[in-house]
């Protein structure tokens, strides 16, 4: 794994970790969006983090700064969700990209 792909991977773990109130409301807001979607009929913390691993990174540094409830970022999640919605559901792994190819 390169350099930039391991701060990548902490940027997501500690992203993940983190407990605040932001996390804790933008969590939330990306599961209602997986629902409003009906990526899942019910979410668990696994299914969240599943697909917040497979989040490009082009999604993960913006939301970093901008926040997943920004527009620009949330027209991105849904991209993301409906080019993946059926590997999704059916819990499979996707390889994570850096940009979101149309």
């Amino acid at each position: 794994m390169s350099y930039k792909n391991n701060d990548l991977k902490k940027l997501r773990e500690n992203y993940w970790k983190k407990n605040s109130e932001r996390n804790k409301k933008e969590k939330l807001f990306l599961k209602e969006l997986l629902l409003e979607h009906q990526v899942f009929l019910e979410i668990n913390e696994v299914n969240l983090k599943i697909f917040f691993d497979s989040l490009p990174s082009e999604i993960i540094l913006k939301a970093y700064g901008l926040g997943f409830k920004n527009d620009l970022i949330k027209r991105l999640l849904i991209t993301h969700i409906e080019k993946n919605k059926n590997a999704l559901k059916e819990g499979k792994l996707i390889k994570t990209e850096y940009k979101i190819k149309d």
